[in-house]
C-alpha cells in the first residue's frame, strides 16, 4: 500500500497547536487498520479504522516527530511519519535601558538596550511616541528636544512569526542650571552645582567635593527599578574634602534597595555642623557624617565609610533622632572584614592611621565620639596605641550569669557584683599570645585557656574568664566573663593546672604589673598543700612512737632474761 501524511507536513513550523494528523492510504487488499505514535513513544493512538483521521491529538512545543502505520487483509503494513515544530511561545524582551517611569532631561543621550532570550529570535525593533520603527542591533543613544511623557515601544520576533512587545513611559523635564548629568570618569563638584545625576551605564568613579557643609544631591533614579538601585561595574567613591576628609565608598556591583517613597537619591557625605546637639551613647561627640537619605537603604555589599580625623574615637550611627547608637563590633579587618553581615550585625569599625573607618551594609548617619575619661593610661610601646583612653564596663547580674563578651583594650575595666561586694577585672596588657590582667591580684591567662576564681574562700569556683581569641588588627583580646559555681579542685589535676597559670614570685609585696602572684588561688593551693603536710608530719609521728614503743618492749624484755638467769645462777642446787 501508500501512505502520505498531507497534514502537519514534514518540515513546517506551527505557532498553534497541532491536535489532529491527516493522511491518506491507498492499498489493492483491503485496510484493515491505521495506528500512529510520537517519537518518545508515549503519546500512542488506539488502533482504527483505515482512512480516518486522528484527530485530539497532543503535540508539545518544540520538535514533534509522529509516525504512522497502515496494515491490510494480507498482513501486510507500511509506515511513513512527519517532523514538524510546534512554537506557540512569543519571545521574551528584557527592557535594560531606559528605567519604566523613569526621569531624563531635554537633550539627554538616553542609553536603549535590550535583550531576548529567544533562541530563535529573528528581530528586536523599537519605536517611540508611534514614530519610525528602528532596528536594534547594538546599544544606541535617543534623545528627546521636547518636554513630556515619552512613549518607547519595543519589540521582539523569532523566526516562526511569534511577536512580543513591551512599552515604558518616561518623563522629560528641563535641567536646572545647579544639576549636572555626569559622563565622566572623574567629577568635581563645583560651587554651583547642587545636584549630580547619574546616568545608566556610567563610567563614574570619583566624586569630589571641597566643602564639607554643602548638602549636595546624588541622583540614582535614571538606574532606579523597582525600588532598587544596581550599581556599574565600577566602585563609587564620594569623598568631601575639608580640614579632614570623609568618605563613603560603595562596591562595584552592589545593589541599594529603599522602600516604594525613595526617589534613588543619596546625598553626598557632609559634616553636620551641629554635632553637639546629638546625644552619644556615653561622653561627648565629635563629628556626625549625614549621608543616604531619609529612609533606611540597605546594600548587599558593605560600604566603607571614612571619618577623618578621628582614630581612637568609638563609632555610632542614627537615624531620624539625634540619639547615637553605639556600633559594638571591632571589624577583623580595615579593608574586607568578614565579621559583619547584611542581617544580624551590620556594621563595625575600627581605626586606620588617623582615621575612623566603620564598614557598613545601611546608610544612615554615622558618628565618631568620645567616652568619658573615667582612666586615662600612658602608654609605654607595647602592643596598644599610645594615650589611650580606658574603659570600664559594668556587668549586670543578668549578663554574668548567661556570659558576658566584650573586646577589651589595654586599660579597659569590668565591673561587677557578687556576694555584695564589687569586684573589678583589669586589663594590663594585650597581645596576641596572652592577656595581663588584674583581680584583686594579678595573673596571665594565655589565649584559648581559661581561668576560675573563687571570691569567697568557699572552695566552690564563682568566676570563670576566657580568653578566647586576639585580633591583631585591633590590638584586642576577646574575653568572656561568666559566672559559675564549680567545686574547686575535684581533680587532682586541677591543682596541677592551678599551679601551672599561677607562676611567678610571690615574696614581693610591692610587685609591678609584670608580677603574676594571684593571692585567691594561691591560697587556696597553700591550704591543700599544707593540708597534706599535715598529714604527713601524723603519720610520721604515730609511725615513730610505734617504732619508740616497741624498742622498749624488746629492751625491757631482753633485760629482764639476763636478770632471771643471773638469779638462777647463784641458787643453790640440791
Amino acid at each position: 500500500n501508500t501512505l502520505n501524511i498531507t497534514y502537519p507536513l514534514n518540515g513546517t513550523n506551527h505557532t498553534s497547536n497541532v491536535s489532529e494528523i491527516n493522511y491518506s492510504v491507498n492499498d489493492n487488499g483491503i485496510l484493515t487498520a491505521c495506528w500512529y505514535s510520537n517519537n518518545s513513544g508515549i503519546w500512542n493512538s488506539s488502533v482504527q479504522n483505515a482512512s480516518a483521521n486522528f484527530t485530539s491529538v497532543r503535540t508539545r512545543e518544540g520538535l514533534n516527530n509522529f509516525t504512522i502505520y497502515c496494515s491490510d487483509s494480507a498482513g501486510n503494513e507500511n509506515s511513513t511519519f512527519t517532523v514538524f515544530v510546534k512554537d506557540s511561545i512569543n519571545p521574551p524582551v528584557e527592557i535594560k535601558s531606559p528605567v519604566n517611569g523613569s526621569i531624563y532631561y531635554a537633550n539627554q543621550s538616553i542609553l536603549i538596550n535590550m535583550e531576548s532570550s529567544d533562541s530563535n529570535l529573528s528581530i528586536l525593533s523599537y519605536d517611540w511616541n508611534g514614530t519610525q520603527n528602528y532596528t536594534f542591533s547594538s546599544l544606541t543613544y535617543i534623545n528627546f528636544t521636547s518636554m513630556g511623557l515619552k512613549n518607547i515601544t519595543f519589540y521582539a520576533n523569532d523566526t516562526h512569526g511569534n511577536m512580543n512587545t513591551t512599552l515604558i513611559i518616561i518623563n522629560v523635564t528641563n535641567l536646572t542650571t545647579n544639576s549636572y548629568i555626569i559622563n565622566d570618569s572623574t567629577f568635581n563638584v563645583s560651587e554651583n552645582i547642587t545636584k549630580i545625576i547619574v546616568p545608566y551605564n556610567t563610567s563614574l568613579q570619583n566624586v569630589t567635593l571641597t566643602n564639607s557643609s554643602r548638602n549636595i544631591s546624588f541622583d540614582l533614579s535614571q538606574l532606579l527599578n523597582n525600588n532598587i538601585v544596581t550599581i556599574g561595574p565600577n566602585n563609587f567613591t564620594l569623598k568631601t574634602i575639608d580640614t579632614f576628609n570623609y568618605t563613603a565608598i560603595i562596591q562595584a556591583n552592589t545593589n541599594i534597595s529603599g522602600n516604594s517613597s525613595w526617589d534613588g537619591t543619596i546625598v553626598l557625605p557632609r559634616l553636620n555642623t551641629t554635632a553637639s546637639s546629638f546625644t552619644a551613647p556615653s561622653g561627648t561627640t565629635n563629628a556626625v557624617i549625614e549621608l543616604g537619605s531619609s529612609f533606611e537603604l540597605n546594600f548587599t555589599s558593605p560600604v566603607k565609610i571614612i571619618i577623618g580625623g578621628m582614630s581612637g574615637k568609638r563609632a555610632s550611627w542614627s537615624r531620624g533622632t539625634t540619639t547615637l547608637t553605639d556600633i559594638a563590633t571591632a571589624c577583623d579587618s580595615a579593608t574586607s572584614p568578614t565579621n559583619i553581615d547584611a542581617t544580624t550585625t551590620r556594621e563595625c569599625y575600627i581605626d586606620s592611621g588617623s582615621d575612623l573607618v566603620i564598614w557598613t551594609y545601611h546608610f544612615t548617619n554615622f558618628a565618631a565620639y568620645t567616652l568619658p575619661a573615667a582612666t586615662t593610661t600612658a602608654s609605654t610601646g607595647g602592643s596598644t596605641s599610645s594615650g589611650s583612653t580606658s574603659t570600664t564596663y559594668t556587668i549586670s547580674d543578668s549578663k554574668l550569669n548567661s556570659g558576658y563578651t566584650k573586646a577589651f583594650m589595654k586599660g579597659d575595666k569590668a565591673r561587677f557584683v557578687l556576694f555584695n561586694k564589687t569586684h573589678y577585672f583589669k586589663v594590663i596588657s594585650v597581645s596576641d599570645s596572652e592577656i595581663e590582667y588584674n583581680l584583686t591580684s594579678q595573673g596571665k591567662l594565655p589565649v584559648t585557656n581559661d581561668y576560675k576564681v573563687d571570691l569567697n574562700s568557699d572552695s566552690i569556683y564563682d568566676i570563670k574568664i576566657s580568653y578566647t581569641s586576639y585580633n591583631n588588627i585591633s590590638k584586642r583580646a576577646n574575653l568572656k566573663i561568666i559566672k559559675i559555681s564549680e567545686d574547686v579542685f575535684t581533680k587532682v589535676d586541677d591543682i596541677q593546672k592551678s599551679v601551672d597559670i599561677v607562676t611567678g614570685t610571690t615574696s614581693d609585696d610591692t610587685t609591678t604589673s609584670k608580677d603574676t602572684t594571684s593571692d585567691i588561688v594561691g591560697n587556696v593551693v597553700d591550704q591543700a598543700k599544707y593540708n597534706f603536710e599535715s598529714w604527713i608530719v601524723a603519720v610520721v609521728i604515730i609511725i615513730s612512737i610505734i617504732i619508740f614503743v616497741v624498742l622498749i618492749y624488746y629492751y625491757y624484755r631482753n633485760h629482764t632474761k639476763k636478770k632471771i638467769k643471773m638469779l638462777m645462777s647463784t641458787m643453790p642446787t640440791y
